[in-house]
């Protein structure tokens, strides 16, 4: 699937064995993951952002996965809210140049 400007991004991870997870998971494991970012406009200074995700948790947290939820939530909400912020900062940058 290729990305559409303005209305997709996806991703599949990569095996990074020198990277582990944020959280309790910093450096201790990588997650295998993909997943998508959908966009779609709903009013003039308005997006709704639909995100979809899968992740592959290592063999040796299967027993811990309920208990991960919660951490792996957490974590993708703050890359939400940093990539908002991000967003917020680009468009106001864009509109101070205009």
């Amino acid at each position: 699937m290729a990305p559409v400007k303005h209305r997709l991004i996806h991703w599949i991870s990569v095996d990074d064995k020198d990277r582990g997870g944020r959280g309790l998971l910093q450096g201790f494991v990588s997650v295998k993951n993909k997943g998508e970012i959908q966009f779609r406009p709903v009013a003039q200074d308005e997006v709704a952002i639909r995100l979809v995700i899968s992740y592959q948790l290592p063999d040796v947290l299967l027993p811990l996965a309920d208990l991960l939820k919660p951490t792996v939530d957490g974590i993708l909400l703050e890359y939400m809210n940093e990539f908002r912020e991000v967003a917020v900062r680009e468009q106001r940058a864009r509109a101070e140049s205009a």
